[in-house]
């Protein structure tokens, strides 16, 4: 990866620390959205054999260690229920990535996905009514089955 400075800083010691800086930012932000983009193609296509039509649009991010950039999002619609699957951010405290689902138009968030490392896991709300917003019901792997159960939980719910 070349850096092009517009004015490079006179002592090498410095500009090498901030081409490192720099290196290691744009390596994280490029490994995030490659998550997000696997992430959004593999549920797009999940949501379109379970008969949901989806729609693949980018979202303005905004990350103090890797900067500005447009992650990839998913609109998906089944009948009168739409949803949202929407990048929050590649990092929370005590997790890695964060996506959320809402029902729309509320934007009612219900179910909330993470990953550790390169596996996706999904909680939602209707699992564990008892949890209140979702948090608390427990991590499942995301698979095909699991987003269904969701989806379907969602659909009666709007319903």
């Amino acid at each position: 990866m070349e850096i092009r400075w517009l004015r490079a800083p006179d002592r090498e010691s410095v500009r090498e620390e901030l081409e490192d800086l720099v290196r290691r930012r744009l390596l994280e932000r490029s490994g995030w959205l490659e998550r997000l983009r696997d992430l959004m193609a593999t549920v797009k296509g999940w949501a379109e054999e379970l008969g949901w039509a989806t729609r693949l649009v980018d979202k303005r991010m905004q990350d103090p260690e890797i900067g500005d950039y447009r992650a990839p999002s998913l609109l998906l619609q089944k009948e009168a229920t739409r949803l949202y699957l929407e990048p929050i951010g590649r990092d929370a405290p005590g997790i890695e990535g964060v996506v959320d689902l809402c029902l729309m138009p509320s934007y009612d968030d219900v179910a909330r996905l993470t990953t550790d490392g390169d596996r996706w896991k999904v909680r939602y709300v209707f699992e564990d009514m008892s949890a209140g917003n979702g948090r608390g019901a427990p991590a499942r792997p995301l698979t095909k089955a699991a987003i269904r159960r969701v989806f379907d939980a969602m659909h009666i719910h709007a319903g």
